[in-house]
């Protein structure tokens, strides 16, 4: 998103700060305008707290075998750290991975509930 798209959708924050200001010291000016930006920066998904999860499976015919490659901020870094295990594991011809984006573990510890799931060297 362009920042004149975010300007433009949030004009009205514009307005009710120049409004407020007549009233309010320095001090709260500076205080409403960061809760004002960082409020923007949450909306448009500039916080975007997104986390990528890997899991090694060294050998496609066990799926119980299983090794967490790290937590991450992208599906890129996901995949490059889970492919490094493969191989330093000597599984690259045998092994897949999955990175799934938020997930949640559930009763078993084999079972993940994730927003989404991409498999990789299958």
């Amino acid at each position: 998103m362009i920042l004149a798209d975010v300007l433009g959708r949030y004009n009205w924050i514009c307005h009710a700060y120049c409004l407020m200001t007549p009233y309010v010291g320095n001090y709260m000016k500076k205080v409403l305008f960061s809760f004002l930006a960082a409020a923007v920066l949450f909306t448009t998904g500039c916080l975007s707290s997104d986390q990528w999860e890997g899991y090694v499976y060294p050998d496609k015919k066990n799926p119980l075998l299983c090794r967490s490659s790290g937590k991450v901020k992208s599906l890129e870094e996901c995949k490059e750290k889970s492919m490094a295990l493969l191989k330093r594991t000597g599984s690259l011809e045998k092994g897949y991975y999955v990175c799934g984006k938020n997930c949640t573990k559930q009763e078993s510890f084999y079972q993940l509930k994730c927003e989404e799931k991409i498999r990789g060297n299958w």
